[in-house]
């Protein structure tokens, strides 16, 4: 049976790595994205299904151009890869880390002093 606070623990805890150790830099690879968009759905598995309007749109990801010819302006080659406006991941990590620290009621995060 799965422990809904324990679940919150583990996901606020990927969550707020996640934003700790992001890459810097304009663009970051969609892989951070699948994390952030796998640790939402943890959290919509064990009820707050409010959760996925802080989702990164899928539209926001796009392929990085990685040459083309500078003379005609053609052959252009671009990333297997998507990547993201890493200011857009941002935006949505600190929504959902906001949610959770601003939601009224028993859920809780953190750990307590005794």
């Amino acid at each position: 049976m799965i422990n809904p606070q324990v679940e919150i623990k583990k996901a606020f805890a990927i969550l707020s790595s996640l934003k700790q150790n992001l890459p810097t830099g304009v663009q970051v690879q969609e892989k951070y994205v699948k994390l952030f968009h796998q640790e939402i759905d943890r959290l919509i598995g064990i009820g707050f299904t409010d959760l996925a309007e802080f989702k990164v749109p899928i539209e926001e990801m796009d392929h990085q151009l990685t040459s083309f010819n500078y003379v005609t302006g053609e052959d252009r080659e671009y990333s297997r890869e998507k990547y993201v406006d890493r200011g857009m991941l941002l935006v949505k990590l600190d929504a959902v880390l906001s949610y959770f620290e601003l939601s009224p009621g028993s859920v809780e995060v953190g750990f307590k002093a005794e």
